[in-house]
């Protein structure tokens, strides 16, 4: 899926003005080649990621019922979006009319931060269908309710590279991207806020669809200026009246129906206090978990959130984050969590093949009926030599790799946490635009630092960079932004009209 682009050295800029519905089909007539191409882009990761084989049919998901049944989870969304906030679900339906798609797929471009709740969906669709009257063709294909076929048109696997979902059913979430910060009154050189971020993103993406600065503006002349992906309304930005957010991405305790992440961010730069930029975090009703760093001026916050909690903290002089939790609850909860994945996993282990002659066998009742019937001394062989196929299974290096990346990852956002933070303390009374520049192109524990570079030991797929990198003045309405890791690209600057 590599493209063959050449270097950006800018960010292509697109401007609306007007309601929210013309602005979004504004923006959606803009950039519809490349909305499309980002839509079919998530939709191939989504099929190419996680397994949804059906052990009782040997049938994989099709791209076009990967494709539906996303659009069917997302439209759930719908409710609580449109709720809050009804002029950004104007403008959301807006864009899908302008590009041509339909306006669930603009819905699964704002679940970004929350795409392991697709696939868990698409997995418990597939669940469902499977025990509520799926049929068998006469060729042995499967069929879904109504009699549809689910063989893929083109002959493709939806999970063609054999990767799967971790232990307990849940998708591994991406960890280790983007490292924050935000400086203020005394820490910075003018007294007044300086914050930004490098924007770390899967290689694989950069290359496969482009990223803009979106300029949007409302009747009444209120701007908001925000980096964005195609179909996005905003990953992060500062608008006319100096609200600014910058934000992490944090281990994922719990998902939910609720408002997307990039949802809630673009409701923050509608507002034209900090007090209502936090509300507008507060009255949400999230669906997943992030890190907020929420400027104006004067005023730094950060935000830790789930989707059901939320811890503030304050500062009159900087503050730094990377992808880990602070808050001492939070990161019990994750640990809790972990303990119950590894004692999961060590359990499917255990199990091995008697494990899938289980599920074979809640397919067929008769089976189920054999499994059950079982001596104790067969059960009892039966583990001795499940117990042997196992401690190969251990020492297979076929999923080392994997646990590999995952530490590499852990170790990365703590050494950038403690790098950012150490940097803000070391030039304290001293940071301006200059500095900030430094501090994201720190290049401490390369290629996993705050200036992000390609792994060559990792796969494709896991392979980060810093897509672009951000600084932002909220005093002077701007934003210096680059088009790629801040050591090789400039960062050019844009303010308001």
């Amino acid at each position: 899926m590599k493209n063959t682009r050449g270097k950006r050295e800018e960010l292509t800029v697109i401007e609306v003005e007007g309601s929210a519905e013309k602005r979004g089909e504004s923006y959606g007539s803009q950039a519809g080649a490349d909305i499309k191409s980002c839509v079919d882009f998530f939709y191939r990761i989504f099929s190419r990621q996680w397994d949804f084989r059906e052990s009782s049919s040997g049938q994989d998901f099709s791209w076009r019922e990967i494709r539906n049944q996303a659009r069917n989870h997302a439209e759930k969304y719908w409710p609580a979006i449109a709720d809050y906030s009804p002029v950004l679900a104007a403008e959301m339906k807006g864009i899908a009319r302008g590009a041509g798609v339909d306006w669930r797929d603009i819905v699964m471009i704002a679940l970004n931060e929350e795409r392991e709740s697709i696939v868990k969906g698409l997995k418990e669709e597939r669940e469902i269908s499977s025990t509520d009257g799926q049929s068998m063709a006469s060729d042995g294909q499967t069929m879904a309710p109504g009699g549809q076929s689910t063989v893929p048109a083109d002959g493709q696997s939806a999970a063609s590279d054999g990767q799967s979902m971790s232990p307990g059913g849940q998708p591994t979430a991406p960890a280790g991207q983007c490292t924050a910060f935000a400086a203020t009154g005394r820490a910075t050189r003018s007294g007044r806020t300086l914050l930004g971020q490098s924007w770390d993103n899967y290689l694989e993406w950069y290359e496969g669809f482009p990223s803009f600065l979106l300029r949007r503006k409302n009747s009444e002349g209120f701007e908001a200026l925000s980096y964005a992906y195609p179909g996005m309304l905003a990953a992060a930005g500062i608008n006319s009246a100096g609200i600014a957010l910058c934000w992490n991405s944090v281990p994922r305790l719990k998902l939910k129906i609720g408002v997307p992440t990039y949802v809630i961010v673009a409701e923050v730069l509608r507002q034209e206090t900090i007090g209502n930029a936090l509300a507008a975090v507060f009255r949400a009703e999230r669906a997943g978990c992030f890190n907020f760093l929420l400027a104006n001026e004067e005023e730094i916050y950060n935000l830790e959130a789930t989707s059901d909690d939320i811890e503030v903290s304050y500062s009159a002089d900087y503050l730094g984050h990377a992808n880990h939790y602070l808050t001492k609850r939070f990161r019990q909860e994750e640990r809790r969590q972990e303990r119950e994945q590894r004692e999961g996993s060590r359990g499917s282990r255990q199990t091995g093949q008697g494990q899938q002659e289980s599920g074979s066998s809640r397919q067929t009742g008769q089976g189920q009926k054999e499994r059950s019937g079982q001596s104790r001394e067969q059960n009892s062989r039966s583990d001795k030599e499940e117990d042997g196929q196992n401690s190969q299974n251990l020492n297979d290096s076929s999923d080392s790799y994997s646990s590999k990346e995952k530490s590499k990852r852990r170790a990365s956002t703590l050494i950038r946490h403690n790098r950012i933070c150490r940097r803000l303390k070391e030039d304290a009374g001293n940071i301006s635009t200059a500095k900030a520049g430094e501090f994201l192109r720190d290049h401490v524990n390369y290629p996993h630092s705050i200036c992000r570079h390609p792994d060559k030991d990792s796969a494709y797929q896991d392979q980060l960079l810093t897509r672009a990198a951000w600084i932002m003045e909220p005093a002077e309405r701007e934003i210096l932004i680059t088009a790629g890791p801040p050591c090789r690209y400039s960062f050019k600057k844009y303010t308001f009209s």
